[in-house]
């Protein structure tokens, strides 16, 4: 007699796989990443200029809310002037980071050993 094999159900029919045609997959949209956010610092020699270009965009943001009577809209607006805040921020830290490291490079090297004298 022939012998039954077992199995799974699994084994023979994928679950994860889709049963109808698969979808091209979507074309990845290119981060703004690092390069970006380099090029903003190298484009804003100081904090204060970049501080200053952001409130411009802040300001004209809150004058959008401000007419602005469509609550979905309100809403997208509000995700963008805090997507500004957060940018500003950002930048406003790593200036602070570039003058730290600056200092630390021109000032002369904390862990070199001085000569001990001798009493």
């Amino acid at each position: 007699m022939a012998e039954i094999q077992s199995f799974k159900v699994g084994d023979k029919v994928g679950r994860n796989k889709p049963a109808g045609p698969q979808k091209a997959q979507e074309e990845e949209k290119p981060s703004a990443g690092f390069p970006r956010v380099e090029a903003l610092i190298d484009e804003y020699q100081t904090a204060d200029q970049a501080k200053e270009t952001f409130a411009d965009s802040i300001s004209q943001i809150e004058g959008m809310l401000a007419v602005e009577k469509n609550p979905k809209k309100k809403a997208e607006l509000v995700k963008i002037k805090r997507a500004f805040e957060h940018t500003m921020a950002t930048l406003d830290y790593l200036f602070q980071v570039r003058t730290e490291l600056a200092q630390a490079n021109a000032a002369p090297e904390m862990g070199a050993k001085k000569p001990n004298k001798k009493k």
